[in-house]
């Protein structure tokens, strides 16, 4: 009997680099013409963020108004004992009915008047800046608007009792001034009680807004 033979061992070859290797899972498949190849579907349109409230654009836009109004309004006030010179020379001159003493009767205190506009004038600015800041959303102009309200309501007091005082003053002199009939002055004091309640209801509305807890759960998400 001859000798079996050991099996032949397959010689293994190893692919070159870069050469692809035919029947491999990782192989690209080649598909006809008009098939695309499933991968994972693309992603569906986003929602759009949720818009935040409009309430801090239009109380800033409108505080920002008000206070730039308010700096230039009061500057004439500031100028006052600087003005009223002028004012009482005019008048000296001029033809119109009445004494010159009957139309100092009229004039207030200078220093009264330039000390009521220094002090409007800067709360005019407190409520320009605290505008701006809530335009922004930022929890300072919050602040500033609060601090605002809280010296508004007890000067509006205070200036209504200062115009009350003057407007005292002033009716004794009216009648001497020739050709003018006086309405006994109901319609100036009406007139002040009614600018003490629009000064009083802004700077309330300003703090039961701010002070209220949707309110206050927004605004303690802004930056400061």
């Amino acid at each position: 009997m001859g000798a079996v033979s050991e099996p032949e061992t397959p010689e293994i070859v190893e692919p070159l680099p870069g050469a692809e290797q035919p029947g491999l899972p990782d192989d690209p498949i080649d598909l006809p013409i008009g098939v695309e190849e499933i991968g994972e579907p693309p992603p569906g349109p986003t929602r759009p963020a949720p818009a935040g409230s409009s309430w801090p654009d239009v109380m800033g836009i409108i505080a920002i108004i008000l206070g730039a109004i308010g700096i230039l309004s009061k500057m004439g006030a500031i100028f006052y004992p600087f003005i009223r010179p002028v004012a009482v020379g005019f008048i000296s001159r001029s033809d119109l009915p009445g004494t010159i003493e009957s139309f100092l009767g009229f004039l207030p205190d200078p220093m009264v008047v330039m000390l009521s506009g220094m002090v409007e004038m800067a709360l005019a600015a407190l409520l320009l800046a605290g505008g701006i800041f809530l335009k922004n959303r930022r929890r300072l102009g919050v602040l500033l608007l609060k601090i605002w309200a809280w010296i508004s309501i007890p000067w509006a007091v205070l200036e209504t009792g200062l115009a009350h005082v003057l407007v005292q003053r002033m009716l004794p002199r009216l009648p001497h001034i020739q050709g003018v009939e006086i309405p006994l002055g109901g319609f100036i004091q009406a007139g002040i009680f009614f600018g003490l309640i629009i000064s009083l209801a802004v700077p309330i509305f300003a703090l039961a807004w701010f002070g209220s807890r949707s309110t206050s759960a927004e605004v303690a998400d802004w930056p400061a």
